[in-house]
């Protein structure tokens, strides 16, 4: 899981993204076809990774698929990164469980 920042008109923002990363072409061509099976729309840009960008994909894989990487499950709460927000000006910060 990362992040990518960016500034906007109204503020500064970031949004979260989900990469697989392997350099094994068959590999990242078998992810990316039963993601897409799955209904999931897995983007490329490289030959190393394949990236769900979407907010409601990213949720969705969480839900449906998991982590047990405890990372993982902190990133996918954040909502504000010092002055940048994901998905609107306003949204409180997760705090670590």
């Amino acid at each position: 899981m990362g992040f990518k920042y960016f500034d906007g008109k109204n503020g500064k923002y970031f949004y979260k993204q989900l990469t697989f990363t392997n350099s094994n072409k068959k590999l990242l061509q078998f992810v990316e076809k039963h993601l897409e099976r799955l209904g999931y729309k897995p983007t490329k840009d490289s030959n190393k990774n394949i990236y769900l960008s979407n907010r409601k994909d990213i949720e969705r894989y969480f839900k449906e698929i998991g982590s047990s990487n405890p990372k993982m499950i902190w990133k996918i709460n954040i909502e504000k990164i010092r002055e940048y927000h994901y998905g609107g000006i306003g949204q409180l910060v997760a705090h670590r469980s």
